[in-house]
């Protein structure tokens, strides 16, 4: 899992003009918890935003910077932006022992096509759009590939079927239906899918929710 820095201010106060007082010099409130206590935090609001810019967007390790202060290393738990100018706005980090394993939800990439796709026309289907890892936050990968070009139709893909580094743990049920491949549609009102379930493979992934282990 990538790890960005920034750099960020402890604040005392709160409250709307305190954060409109931030906004004004290009910055915007934040909160850290998960560590001692929960603090009030200030930051770039453009260093941010570049920062979960990136392919793995949100899903990154936040090292964040306080003066006199060992490294807070963090993940982002929710991020706020304005309605009408869509800037960001608040950001929330939970902070993270960086020596104790970590539970992230984690997205599948498909790499390859199958051959039920290819020389068939079937389609792919997806079941689930993420499995549930954990590892050490260092090991987190910030994907789970898995080859699909040798599938034909009707054929699958389980969870205990996908291939995992040493150090890292599947928490899904084995027999979890991560991908299948779907027949061609047969015509007007064909469904296409040959089983029930799955969604189509075009569609975007959602956003991993990540939390410590105890």
């Amino acid at each position: 899992m990538k790890t960005v820095k920034l750099q960020m201010e402890a604040r005392e106060d709160s409250g709307k003009k305190i954060a409109a007082r931030l906004r004004s010099v290009g910055k915007m409130p934040a909160v850290m918890y998960g560590g001692q206590a929960v603090r009030m935090l200030a930051v770039n609001a453009k260093e941010l935003f570049k920062a979960l810019s990136g392919a793995n967007g949100k899903r990154v390790i936040v090292e964040i910077g306080l003066d006199g202060e060992p490294a807070h290393y963090t993940i982002v738990k929710e991020v706020q932006f304005h309605p009408l100018t869509d800037q960001l706005f608040h950001a929330d980090f939970m902070e993270i022992d960086m020596k104790k394993p970590f539970r992230a939800k984690v997205p599948i990439v498909l790499d390859g096509e199958p051959v039920g796709v290819k020389i068939k026309g079937g389609n792919v289907r997806f079941h689930a759009r993420e499995l549930n890892i954990e590892s050490l936050p260092s090991d987190m990968p910030e994907a789970i590939h898995i080859d699909v070009s040798g599938l034909d139709i009707n054929d699958r893909i389980m969870a205990g079927d996908v291939q995992i580094a040493e150090g890292i743990s599947m928490l899904d049920d084995s027999d979890t239906r991560l991908v299948s491949i779907a027949p061609p549609k047969a015509g007007p009102g064909g469904t296409g899918e040959g089983e029930e379930g799955g969604t189509p493979a075009a569609e975007t992934a959602p956003e991993a929710e990540s939390k410590q282990s105890k």
